[in-house]
């Protein structure tokens, strides 16, 4: 079997304004970054997202008592969604929430084994 540029093309996908390279920009490959002033409770679009601020006081309604450099994982539904907050250091553990109906609960932090 060989494999022409034109099939790893097909593989890899394209970027364009309505793609994102593997999907469409509606689907779950979302990218944009959250800065200082986002409400976290408006990001609710499934997708990737990277967090950057000096401190968390920066945004409304994100984590706290973590670092404000990251990643926040979006999965969503209908009426359900649930937000993952992966801090860019190894001395804090993951924390996330969920949506029912429009209404935000308190995040959590995710247990980790240290060893």
């Amino acid at each position: 079997m060989t494999i022409q540029i034109r099939d790893v093309e097909e593989l890899i996908g394209t970027v364009s304004p309505s793609k994102n390279g593997f999907m469409s920009k509606d689907e779950f490959i979302t990218r944009e970054r959250i800065v200082k002033g986002s409400d976290f409770n408006t990001k609710i679009k499934k997708g990737i997202y990277e967090v950057a601020s000096e401190r968390l006081s920066d945004f409304v309604n994100g984590p706290t008592d973590t670092y404000p450099y990251g990643i926040l994982v979006i999965f969503a539904s209908q009426s359900f969604g649930v937000q993952l907050y992966f801090p860019d250091s190894v001395y804090d553990a993951p924390l996330y929430r969920t949506n029912y109906n429009g209404r935000w609960h308190k995040w959590i932090k995710l247990s980790t084994i240290k060893g």
